[in-house]
């Protein structure tokens, strides 16, 4: 009875366990298909651990309710993948391996070589044995882009079904217009060269004949058109003369000239000479005709241009002029000035009120210089000299006459010299008209107008520089007295006299370097 309940008790534990699946293995044998473990009879199998890549555990049940747990072989979720270097070629096998997707280990159970089937050809590559151009064909195969192999006839199939490789032809794309080539620049000065390129293969441009050759731009091979600026108008020339305009190209500096038309007629000036004499004042005593003209010396030219056409004593003497003229001054007439003692006449132009005519009026040259104002010249006691010098020019036209007066007071209608009125004092400001290294420091007059003492210093001094003074009288007479210059720079002078002005000057081997002057 006992037994028979164990039995029972096993029968409903075991049923409430599921078998172990049919891929689980224990020492390489099949779990669910073990029915003896020693001596015991297995009547069922419980897998306990996953055995994913590494060893399980599982539970044999045995008739009579004992168990015992059991090793499971590692389980491996495998790959085939190639053995080390033994890749499939295209047209070899390669050689392969379980290997698990997990853990990368090689399934103990699947050992050995496992042959890879070649991978065959793939003719993907596409090669340019010869570019087309626009006029030639190019031709193209296939290579295989794992090994390199050319692609046979045979392999594509076609004609003649060889070993001969197999080409392709391209078609000649014909010439499609692109940039130009410049061989040689166009200017404006001349023409260039230049092709166009096609713009798929870059070939240049041929034309139809046998064997093709370039094709030039024809108009680049003329000269550029200019790069003008704007116009010019030169307005110098009068409106009664054809005018100028010009403009320059940028490029080359061309100048484009174009003549203007005159946009208005001359206005002529009609100057008549006449070959009778003036009766009254003003006019003619007679009426004017053609023969009281001379046409050889008459006029007639534009007020504008200047421009002088032939004189027709028979059209161009205006009518109303066959009555009396009528002459003033003519304020815009060529007058030429009477020149001076043995010159030449002057003459003045006169104008008809009437009718506008000229006719020419001698003027006499002068018979005496008109002097101008006399001009002081050299003062006197300048350098020692006593005497002044005074000069006047002749104000007549063309005259350079010069008149010159010597001596120790102005001239008649000259301005007298000033007669100082105030005595000289100390100054300390250099004064100097000469080189920059002499300068009178300072100097003083000390006097009563009869005799006097002249003291001072130099700034600068060198062997054998001298203080010359030059004292003045009321009546033009001077005294010259130097004294050389101490080792301080310091000079002493003595004058008498009836003393009305004093000048100092520096010397260095009797050259003025310097004059100053003091008055008293």
């Amino acid at each position: 009875m006992v037994l028979c309940l164990a039995l029972l008790l096993t029968l409903v534990c075991a049923s409430a366990l599921a078998a172990v699946p049919s891929k689980y293995t224990s020492n390489g044998k099949q779990i669910n298909m073990i029915t003896t473990y020693g001596d015991f009879t297995v009547v069922d199998s419980v897998l306990l651990e996953e055995p994913k890549c590494k060893t399980g555990k599982a539970r044999l049940i045995f008739m009579g309710g004992n168990s015992e747990i059991i090793d499971v072989d590692p389980l491996h979720d495998v790959e085939v993948k190639v053995k080390g270097s033994n890749v499939p070629l295209c047209e070899a096998n390669g050689v392969g391996q379980y290997v698990c997707k997990d853990c990368g280990a090689v399934d103990p159970y699947k050992e050995g070589d496992i042959p890879i089937s070649p991978t065959g050809h793939h003719f993907t590559k596409l090669v340019i044995d010869q570019k087309e151009t626009c006029t030639k064909d190019g031709k193209l195969h296939y290579e295989c882009s794992t090994c390199g192999k050319k692609q046979t006839t045979e392999e594509k199939g076609v004609p003649p079904f060889d070993q001969t490789v197999y080409y392709e032809i391209i078609t000649a794309h014909g010439f499609v217009p692109g940039v130009y080539k410049v061989v040689k620049e166009q200017t404006c000065k001349e023409g260039g060269q230049r092709y166009r390129l096609c713009a798929k293969c870059g070939e240049p441009e041929l034309d139809s004949y046998p064997g093709g050759s370039i094709v030039y731009d024809a108009v680049y091979a003329l000269p550029a058109d200019h790069t003008y600026g704007d116009w010019i108008v030169d307005t110098t020339i009068p409106a009664c003369m054809p005018g100028v305009k010009v403009r320059y190209c940028s490029v080359c500096n061309y100048k484009d000239t174009v003549v203007i038309p005159p946009s208005r007629e001359h206005e002529f000036k009609v100057t008549l000479v006449f070959t009778g004499t003036c009766t009254q004042t003003g006019g003619l005593a007679d009426a004017v005709t053609p023969a009281d003209v001379d046409a050889t010396r008459s006029k007639k030219v534009c007020k504008t241009c200047g421009q002088e056409v032939p004189f027709d004593p028979y059209s161009d003497i205006p009518a109303n002029c066959y009555d009396q003229h009528t002459f003033v001054s003519d304020p815009n007439g060529v007058n030429i000035p009477a020149e001076c003692v043995g010159g030449l006449d002057g003459t003045q132009t006169l104008i008809c009120t009437k009718c506008g005519g000229h006719r020419v009026h001698n003027i006499p040259h002068a018979t005496e210089h008109k002097w101008g104002e006399w001009v002081l010249k050299v003062k006197p006691g300048t350098d020692g000299t006593p005497n002044g010098v005074w000069e006047r020019s002749c104000t007549n036209y063309h005259c350079i006459a010069k008149d010159t007066y010597v001596g120790k007071t102005a001239p008649k209608g000259a301005t007298p010299i000033a007669t100082p009125t105030t005595k000289p004092t100390t100054t300390d400001a250099p004064v100097y008209t000469g080189v920059e290294k002499y300068s009178l420091a300072s100097w003083s007059f000390n006097g009563s107008g009869v005799s006097g003492q002249v003291a001072g210093n130099v700034s600068y001094r060198t062997p054998g520089l001298k203080v010359n003074v030059i004292v003045y009288t009321p009546t033009g007479t001077f005294l010259s007295v130097s004294s050389p210059v101490d080792e301080d720079g310091k000079f002493d002078v003595s004058a008498g006299g009836a003393v009305y002005a004093v000048s100092l000057q520096l010397k260095d081997n009797n050259k003025t370097y310097q004059n100053d002057g003091r008055y008293i």
